[in-house]
């Protein structure tokens, strides 16, 4: 944010509670803050830029992937927030397993609002689980299996913390 005005970044969540988790690391960085209301917002300097054009931009959005409909941002750190050891070996157990992850079209917004980068953050072990098993009994996680698949080859990065 500190390299380029005119870039933006959107962090995107499936989940209420992780959006108030984010928004709060991000007041203890400086980059947001409470306003009189209580409310989170984004850091006068870095609430907004100028994109090449002039046009005033919205610099950093935070929030559960609905509030990215129809919004494009030039990096996006989307956060996987599901990890457990659920076995899913039947259909009717992936809900709990995945939760809104199966929702083909928040999958496809969360997805698709970065223009240069998608950063996806979260438990890998949830995606390899389904990459082991035969590709009949792949019921859920299609999509990410699929970008998992994109990043271990020459297009992508796969980082383990």
């Amino acid at each position: 944010m500190e390299s380029s005005q005119n870039l933006t970044f959107g962090v995107i969540t499936f989940y209420r509670a992780q959006v108030t988790e984010i928004w709060e690391a991000l007041c203890k960085e400086g980059v947001a803050e409470r306003n009189d209301e209580g409310n989170f917002q984004v850091s006068r300097q870095w609430e907004e830029g100028r994109a090449d054009s002039g046009k005033l931009i919205e610099r950093l959005r935070i929030g559960t992937v609905d509030s990215f409909q129809g919004k494009e941002f030039d990096v996006v750190f989307l956060s996987m927030t599901r990890s457990n050891d659920i076995v899913a070996k039947e259909s009717k157990h992936y809900q709990q397993k995945y939760g809104f992850l199966l929702l083909e079209n928040r999958l496809c917004v969360a997805m698709s609002r970065q223009q240069r980068l998608l950063i996806v953050v979260g438990d890998l072990g949830m995606v390899k689980s389904e990459t082991q098993k035969p590709e009949t009994e792949r019921f859920a996680m299609r999509e990410f299996i699929d970008f998992y698949q994109l990043c271990q080859s020459e297009h992508g990065v796969i980082r383990r913390l």
